[in-house]
């Protein structure tokens, strides 16, 4: 008897958003996305899907994992079998569930309600990917090879397995070490006219050149996602931020030579060539602009206005100035975002106070037990992001303190 054909991209892709998955277009037998804000416009209308198969036969689908309300185990490389028995060992096995067989490993399909932080380079060979991040759509077929669903013909919502609550817990922990003051970006699109500087990973802005560009590249060990314009633009932004190459307008040679080795230890694995690495990381480096640190700024701010509001007799030690300065630093970030949320990092809290990242994390804490500030979400180097936190003392707290949020901007 004759073997069925193998089903096309584009009936995976129908079976997609007939489970309720939004889906983007991605380009013939590629993993990019075919249009820009691809990430602001996932789809499940039928109509629409089919639509990109009648453009271009060959056309390939992502999986919007966040709008899809799923989280994916990327198992990839040589590594990724010792990471998952480990990772097994460590928070319990992983249920059976609706997987996905990858050119390189595979992707475990399980459900979340956009809880999880996207975690790359989690585990050697792990990757976690969520949120505002998509996995090649099952159907695909990427440089001539399948992504292929394992053990039935079709997606089957029925086969998707709930996420463990140890792993929940294990990838919603904060890494202190690697918070950020600012939040995620974007992926940006091809033809942006600039692109926002801002500061580094943490650890290495301001450090000696050579040092902290070789800090940069190892935060990125994933050579895989060299095709992604997002890493490029976060590449080139946080080497510029280092302070020898702020005033720069094209890469130096130190930086280049990073980039250099960078692209040749992952060249097998991205679409990239060398030169197309470097003119696009030229690129990206020359669009970046830098506005005045925003924390230098709300803390200025702040002292200029006598912005303190700490009660001298219930901090712990009334004469310790740092934790008076972060005080006013947070209460003025806190009014800056109307009474709302604001990002802080403990390492750039003590940059900009000028006291270790230790201390500025132990104020950070002490605040906190104090019932001053509640920690509202940890901080994810995955998803880029800084611990958010919410100031909690009210407008005109103490009438010796002039009334953190109570005054206009100077």
């Amino acid at each position: 008897m004759k073997a069925p054909e193998p089903r096309s991209t584009a009936a995976h892709a129908a079976d997609a958003v007939g489970v309720g998955w939004r889906v983007i277009e991605l380009r013939a037998g590629s993993k990019k996305p075919k249009k820009p804000r691809w990430q602001h416009n996932p789809t499940d209308d039928p109509a629409a899907v089919r639509s990109w198969w009648d453009d271009d036969p060959h056309a390939n689908y992502g999986v919007h994992l966040g709008a899809s309300g799923l989280v994916v185990v990327d198992a990839d490389g040589d590594e990724r079998r010792a990471s998952l028995e480990s990772a097994e060992r460590d928070l319990g096995p992983l249920p059976p569930t609706l997987t996905v067989e990858t050119p390189n490993g595979s992707h475990r399909y399980y459900r979340d309600p956009r809880t999880i932080p996207r975690r790359l380079g989690w585990r050697p060979g792990l990757d976690i990917l969520a949120g505002r991040c998509y996995a090649v759509g099952p159907g695909s077929i990427v440089n001539e090879r399948p992504y292929r669903l394992s053990g039935c013909d079709s997606i089957d919502a029925a086969r998707i397995a709930e996420l463990p609550d140890a792993w929940k817990t294990a990838l919603r922990c904060a890494d202190d070490e690697s918070s950020h003051t600012i939040p995620p970006i974007p992926p940006i699109p091809d033809g942006i006219d600039g692109v926002d500087g801002g500061y580094g990973v943490d650890g290495v802005d301001g450090v000696d050149g050579v040092d902290g560009v070789a800090d940069v590249f190892a935060r990125y060990p994933l050579v895989k996602r060299h095709t992604s314009n997002r890493l490029i633009f976060e590449l080139a932004r946080n080497v510029r931020s280092l302070s020898a190459y702020r005033e720069t307008t094209r890469p130096p040679a130190p930086v280049t030579a990073a980039l250099r080795r960078w692209w040749e230890t992952g060249q097998d694995h991205t679409e990239r060539t060398w030169a197309e690495c470097l003119a696009d990381f030229t690129s990206a480096w020359r669009r970046i602009r830098f506005d005045r640190d925003a924390l230098a700024d709300a803390l200025e701010a702040a002292e200029a206005i006598g912005c303190d509001p700490v009660v001298s007799d219930t901090l712990p030690d009334p004469s310790d100035a740092p934790a008076r300065r972060l005080a006013a630093l947070a209460a003025e970030l806190s009014r800056r975002a109307g009474g709302g949320a604001f990002y802080l990092a403990q390492s750039e809290a003590g940059r900009v106070v000028e006291i270790t990242r230790e201390r500025a994390g132990s104020f950070l804490r002490m605040f906190q037990s104090l019932g001053w500030m509640v920690l509202i979400e940890p901080g994810s180097y995955a998803d880029r992001r800084a611990n958010t936190y919410r100031w909690q003392l009210p407008d005109g707290f103490s009438d010796a303190t002039g009334g953190a949020g109570s005054h206009d901007h100077a």
